[in-house]
């Protein structure tokens, strides 16, 4: 491996970078693959949440029912921001006419619910980049040492 100092730095920041990423990465697959259970909500209230100075999002607070007994939760739609609140209240009035359903880990449903399950598929992606890089680097590294 190549001894100069700053490039030993350089590979530290992309090694935490590559473990940022997966890490970050794993954990949002994690949560897709255990919320496997489903329900119907009995209750749903839509609200308009301030995200940032500048970004709304839409907030779910819902109820469901599994084995007779029910669970509340909330989600805050991160795919759906708009950059001023009547765009969100527009589009809030719209996500009540929606048919929703909720996901739900099977052991801990008052822990872990959504409304809003996808598989962090462009984070997959971004971290096979980041980790190939990572591996390109410390390839390079080997590479230039021989010389």
């Amino acid at each position: 491996m190549h001894k100069n100092s700053l490039w030993l730095l350089f590979l530290c920041c992309m090694a935490l970078l590559t473990l940022w990423f997966v890490g970050l990465t794993g954990h949002k697959a994690y949560r897709y693959w255990v919320m496997s259970e489903q329900a119907e909500p009995t209750s749903v209230e839509w609200e308009v949440k301030n995200i940032s100075g500048s970004k709304y999002g839409i907030k779910a607070e819902y109820t469901f029912s599994v084995r007779n007994k029910q669970f509340t939760g909330e989600t805050v739609l991160k795919d759906m921001l708009y950059l001023n609140p009547w765009a969100a209240e527009a589009a809030r009035d719209s996500m009540a006419e929606r048919g929703w359903t909720v996901w739900y880990h099977p052991n801990k449903p008052a822990k872990m619910s959504t409304l809003d399950r996808e598989f962090p598929f462009k984070m997959c992606i971004y971290a096979g980049v980041v980790f190939l890089l990572f591996l390109y680097f410390v390839g390079l590294g080997i590479y230039v040492r021989k010389f």
